[in-house]
C-alpha cells in the first residue's frame, strides 16, 4: 500500500423525529444518527498528485449525504462504494507526506456501530492504509496503587492502543491522599435494603442526571449556554447544584465517546457572574433578602472576576476529562453514578469483551482517587430494552460485568435496571423486575428469576442495588394504571417488594435512577403526586408491600432533553424551574441552602422575588457586542476582501446544540497585494457556541460567538484582484437556526459577507 488515510476523531449527532420522541423513555433509541468524519489523505510516493486525484471508499456502515473539499464522481448503491474527486486547484497532494489534504464527509446510519472507519479506501485506484487517529499524548503515565509507584498503562480499543496521561496533574488541589477508613472515609455500602454513607450513617441520595459524555459534546452539556460563568463554568454549575441541595449526580456516558472522540473545545473566556448573581439564581421566588454567603465548594474554585472559565478542565482527551469530572464531584461531597448509555453506545452488544475491558479500565482509573473510590456507583447497562434485550440477554451481561469488576473494587455498588417487561407490567424502559412466575407465564414476559437465582450465590450480592426508571404518561405513554392504587400495585409488583421482602430472603436497596417530566401535563402531575406518596409510604400508598424508597435521580439538569426538559430553562440554562424543584423538596426531602438555618430572612410576606443584599448583586450581563478584530490591519491586507457563505439546512441535535450545520466560507482577496499564509481568520455570529472539524484553517478559540483561527496551509494563497479563492469549512453549533457569520475578518480587515443560495 503506497498511501495512507488517517480517520480523525468524528462527531456523532442524534437526529430527532416525531416517531423517535414517542419511544417510552427519556433517552429512547434514536431513529437515525448523523456523523461528521474527516479523512486526512497522505501521499507516500515521491511524486505530487495534482488536483483531480480520486479517493474511493467502500463501507457497509453508513450512507454518504454530503462531502467537502471534493465532489462525488461515481456511486454504486449495491456495494455502497463511492468515488470522490479532489478537483479544486489548491488541492495538490504533495509527495512523501510533505502535506496532507483533509476531506470531510457527512454520513447517516440507522444502527449504532462500533466506529465509522471505512473498511476499504483507495487513492487513484490503489489501496491505502487506513487507521484511526485518537489524538492522544504520545507518552503517558497514570497513577496506580500498586506499591505506590507510577507505571505505564494503556487502553485497548478496536483500532489500536490509546495512550493516557497522568490525569492527576490536571487537578488544582494535588494528588490524592492515602485512603483512610476513619469516619467519613468509608465506602458507600448497602445492608438490609438501606444505603449507608461514607460516615457510616444511613443516607438518602438526592440526585440529578447531567448528560453529555455520551454525545459529541465530550463533556457534561450546556457549558456553551448563556452569557456568563453562571452557566458556562463547570465548577460554578456544580456549586449551583450543591446549593440547590443535590448530593448525588448520575453521569451518562458512551465508551465510544470516552475512548474514540477527541475532547471538544470548552468555553474559556466568559464574564464572571459574581456571587450575587449565583446567590440570586438559587433562591426561590418570594424569598427575602439575605446578606449571608453560601458555603463554598470543598475543592476547586468557580470562575471569579478576571479569570477564565473551565481553566482546570482537561482538554487532552475526553477520557481524562471524564475522570476529572468524576473526581471533582466526589471531592465536593457528591455520590456519583457512572451510567453506560446502552441506547446510544452498543459496545456491550457488538463487542462484549471490549465492553468488559473498558469497564475494568474505567473502574481501575476511578478508584485511584480514594474519595471517588468511596463514592462511585456503576450503572452497568442503561435501559436494555432500547436494544431489544430482555433478561435472557441482559442478565448474563450483568453477571459477567460484576464478576469482572468486583475483584477490582470489592466495595463498589452496582446498579441494575429492569428489562423485557415493558407494557406487560413495567411502566417503561429501565423498569421490569417482576419475578412472579404466574404473571410471567400469563403475560409472556422476560424472566429475571435465573438472574436473581445466580446472584444469590455471588460474593457481590450485597453490592447490588435495584435501579428502575419511572416516568409519567407524557413519556411512558401509559394510558391506564398510572395513578392511585393501580399505580402503587404496579410499582410494588415490579420492584417495591425487593426492599420489603426481597428475593430469597435478601433485601435490596431501590433507587429511582431516572424520573422526570416537563411537569405541565395534568396526567403527569397527577401521577407524580401519587408516585411521591408511594416513595414515602404515605396514606393509602402504604400498601404493606414495600418500604420507603427515598433515593431518586431527576432526569435531567439539561433543558435540551426533548421529552422532560431540564431543571433549568432553555435556551440559556440559567433559570431554575422551581415547580420541579418543589416536587423534589416534597418527595425526596431535597434541602436547598436557601432553607437552611444559615440563611438570613426566609420566605417574605411582600412577594419579593429572590432579592439579595445590594452589595452582593451585580448588574446583569449585557449581550455580547460584536468583537473587534483580534489582529491589527497588516500591510498585506490593506484593501478589501469578499466572503461568500454557503450552508445547508441546519439539523437539530438536541444532545449537543439546538442547531448544527457545516458552513463553507469562500474568501476572495480584492486587494492589489497577494496574501500568503500564515494569516488570521475570524468569524462572528452572536449565537455561535461550538466549532469543530475545520478544513483549510485551524480555529483556536471561540468566545461570545467569535471564532478565532489561523490559516497556515501553504496552498491557501489569496491572489490579488480576486483571481483565486480559498474555501474555509467548519462545523458550527448555534442556539439559533441562522448560521450565517455576521462578520468575517481577514487579518483584521472586515470582508463583505454574502450568502450563496441554499441547497434543498
Amino acid at each position: 500500500m503506497r498511501d495512507q488515510v488517517v480517520v480523525l476523531p468524528y462527531l456523532s449527532f442524534v437526529l430527532e423525529s416525531k416517531s423517535s420522541q414517542r419511544i417510552p423513555s427519556a433517552r429512547g433509541r434514536p431513529s437515525k444518527w448523523r456523523a461528521v468524519i474527516q479523512l486526512a489523505v497522505h501521499n507516500m510516493l515521491p511524486v505530487d498528485f495534482q488536483p483531480g486525484w480520486n479517493i474511493t471508499l467502500q463501507t457497509s456502515k453508513y450512507n454518504y449525504t454530503d462531502v467537502y473539499n471534493a465532489k462525488l464522481l461515481k456511486y454504486d448503491a449495491r456495494s455502497n462504494k463511492a468515488t470522490f474527486q479532489a478537483w479544486r486547484p489548491y488541492l495538490t497532494l504533495s509527495k512523501l507526506e510533505n502535506s496532507f489534504i483533509k476531506i470531510m464527509l457527512i454520513v447517516e446510519y440507522s444502527t449504532a456501530i462500533m466506529d465509522l472507519v471505512p473498511e476499504n479506501v483507495a487513492l487513484n485506484g490503489s489501496p491505502c492504509k487506513v487507521y484511526f487517529d485518537t489524538r492522544q499524548a504520545a507518552s503517558v503515565k497514570t497513577r496506580t496503587q500498586v506499591d505506590d509507584m507510577l507505571v505505564n498503562q494503556t487502553i485497548h480499543n478496536p483500532k489500536g492502543r490509546i495512550s493516557k496521561e497522568d490525569i492527576y496533574n490536571t487537578f488544582p488541589w494535588g494528588n490524592p491522599a492515602p485512603a483512610s477508613q476513619s469516619a467519613g472515609n468509608q465506602p458507600l455500602s448497602a445492608r438490609n435494603g438501606i444505603l449507608y454513607a461514607v460516615d457510616g450513617n444511613p443516607v438518602v441520595l438526592k440526585g440529578v442526571n447531567w448528560f453529555g459524555f455520551e454525545t459529541g459534546a465530550t463533556m457534561v452539556d450546556g457549558l456553551w449556554a448563556g452569557y456568563s460563568s453562571l452557566t458556562q463554568d463547570f465548577a460554578t454549575v456544580v456549586w449551583r447544584q450543591k446549593l440547590l441541595g443535590f448530593n448525588a449526580v448520575r453521569l451518562p456516558f458512551s465508551f465510544q465517546v470516552l475512548f474514540n472522540y477527541g475532547a471538544n473545545y470548552l468555553t474559556n473566556q466568559c464574564q464572571a457572574a459574581g456571587l450575587g448573581a449565583i446567590v440570586q439564581n438559587v433562591l426561590p421566588p418570594g424569598f427575602g433578602k439575605t446578606g449571608s454567603q453560601p458555603p463554598a465548594l470543598i475543592e476547586g474554585t468557580p470562575s471569579d472576576y478576571g479569570s477564565s472559565c473551565n481553566a482546570n478542565v482537561p482538554s487532552s482527551s475526553t477520557y481524562s476529562r471524564f475522570l476529572y469530572v468524576v473526581r471533582f464531584y466526589a471531592a465536593n461531597g457528591f455520590y456519583v453514578v457512572l451510567d453506560n448509555q446502552f441506547n446510544l453506545d452498543t459496545t456491550a452488544k457488538d463487542n462484549p469483551g471490549q465492553w468488559l475491558s473498558w469497564w475494568q479500565q474505567l473502574l481501575k482509573d476511578v478508584i485511584t482517587d480514594p474519595e471517588s473510590k468511596n463514592r462511585v456507583m456503576l450503572d452497568l447497562l442503561n435501559e436494555p430494552d432500547s436494544q431489544y434485550y430482555g433478561w435472557e440477554q441482559a442478565g448474563p451481561l450483568y453477571l459477567q460485568a460484576m464478576d469482572a469488576l468486583y475483584p477490582i473494587s470489592p466495595n463498589t455498588l452496582f446498579l441494575i435496571e429492569g428489562s423485557g417487561q415493558s407494557w406487560q407490567g413495567a411502566m417503561n424502559w429501565g423498569d421490569g423486575f417482576i419475578t412472579d412466575q404466574n404473571l410471567i407465564s400469563q403475560r409472556g414476559m422476560s424472566n429475571p428469576n435465573p438472574f436473581f437465582i445466580s446472584l444469590l450465590s455471588k460474593p457481590y450480592l450485597n453490592n447490588v442495588v435495584i435501579a428502575p426508571h419511572y416516568y409519567p404518561p407524557s413519556i411512558s405513554h401509559a394510558t391506564s394504571q398510572f395513578t392511585g392504587p393501580d399505580l402503587w400495585n404496579r410499582m410494588s409488583t415490579s420492584f417495591g417488594y425487593l426492599n420489603k421482602y426481597g428475593y430469597g430472603g435478601h433485601l435490596f436497596p431501590v433507587i429511582i435512577g431516572e424520573s422526570g417530566s416537563q411537569h405541565t401535563d395534568s396526567n403527569d402531575i397527577a401521577m407524580m403526586a401519587d408516585m411521591a406518596k408511594y416513595l414515602n409510604n404515605q396514606a393509602d400508598a402504604n400498601d404493606g408491600r414495600h418500604n420507603p424508597i427515598p433515593h431518586l435521580f431527576w432526569w435531567a439538569w439539561n433543558p435540551n432533553s426533548a421529552d422532560t426538559g431540564g431543571l433549568v430553562s432553555a435556551p440559556n440554562w440559567d433559570t431554575v424551574l422551581w415547580n420541579k424543584v418543589n416536587w423534589l423538596i416534597s418527595t425526596i426531602n431535597l434541602s436547598p441552602w436557601a432553607f437552611s438555618g444559615a440563611m438570613q430572612g426566609g420566605p417574605s410576606q411582600g412577594g419579593a422575588s429572590g432579592e439579595v443584599a445590594k452589595e452582593l448583586k451585580p448588574a446583569p450581563p449585557p449581550p455580547p457586542p460584536p468583537p473587534p478584530p483580534r489582529n491589527p490591519i497588516q500591510s498585506s491586507s490593506s484593501g478589501s476582501c469578499s466572503a461568500q457563505v454557503y450552508y445547508g439546512a441546519p439539523w437539530n441535535s438536541i444532545y449537543v446544540l439546538p442547531y448544527m450545520s457545516i458552513i463553507r466560507v469562500t474568501v476572495t482577496n480584492l486587494d492589489t497585494v497577494d496574501i500568503y499564509p500564515p494569516y488570521a481568520l475570524q468569524m462572528w455570529n452572536p449565537y455561535y457556541k461550538y466549532a469543530a472539524q475545520a478544513l483549510n484553517w485551524e480555529p483556536s478559540s471561540i468566545a461570545n460567538g467569535a471564532i478565532y483561527g489561523n490559516v497556515t496551509q501553504p496552498y491557501a494563497v489569496l491572489l490579488a484582484g480576486g483571481t483565486s479563492y480559498v474555501n474555509f469549512i467548519l462545523l458550527v453549533g448555534s442556539t439559533e437556526a441562522d448560521m450565517l457569520p455576521w462578520t468575517v475578518y481577514l487579518d483584521g480587515v472586515p470582508c463583505k459577507v454574502s450568502r450563496l443560495a441554499q441547497k434543498h
